[in-house]
């Protein structure tokens, strides 16, 4: 989640650096809601869960009602929100920073063009809700690309800094 949010903030700022605004601007901000609505799913484990599960063990409270509530948040925040319209603005981050690198050659095209491929995986993986099983495996198979590509691009900006010249230096 920190990855998405922290990381796309410091990729507009490489694409900035190379007269790249609009596109860099847009995948920046596409990254930072993309961090905050998995950081959100993700926060349900700690504060909502338990809470729930000490109201229905230590309360006179319906247990069914509880339950339903427990359903209702999971599918709503889950499912809905930190994964599915997480994702579309994950696909959204990766096509605008590609367009990026495309436009700046600041890494390999391989690496914008991975990105698409990852972005129209999540794409295909987001149409589960509606009834498509098939996309369950785009759906997952899309959550290790996304993080494949955060590595992968990580890797070519550290190689074409010259970062590694110094390191060759120190040896």
């Amino acid at each position: 989640m920190y990855a998405l949010f922290f990381f796309s903030s410091l990729l507009a700022e490489v694409f900035k650096r190379r007269d790249e605004v609009v596109f860099s601007s847009l995948g920046k901000l596409c990254g930072i809601i993309s961090g905050v609505l998995l950081y959100a799913g993700i926060i349900r484990y700690s504060i909502l869960f338990p809470q729930l599960a000490m109201l229905r063990e230590t309360t006179t409270a319906d247990k069914e009602t509880i339950d339903l509530i427990f359903k209702a948040m999971n599918t709503y925040i889950g499912d809905s929100l930190a994964e599915h319209v997480q994702f579309t603005f994950t696909s959204l981050m990766l096509l605008f920073f590609g367009i990026s690198n495309l436009k700046t050659q600041t890494v390999s095209k391989w690496v914008s063009i991975f990105g698409f491929i990852t972005a129209v995986t999540l794409c295909i993986g987001n149409l589960e809700p509606f009834g498509y099983d098939f996309a369950f495996a785009f759906n997952r198979a899309g959550g290790d690309m996304i993080a494949l590509w955060l590595i992968i691009i990580g890797y070519g900006l550290f190689r074409n800094s010259g970062i590694e010249n110094e390191f060759a230096k120190l040896q």
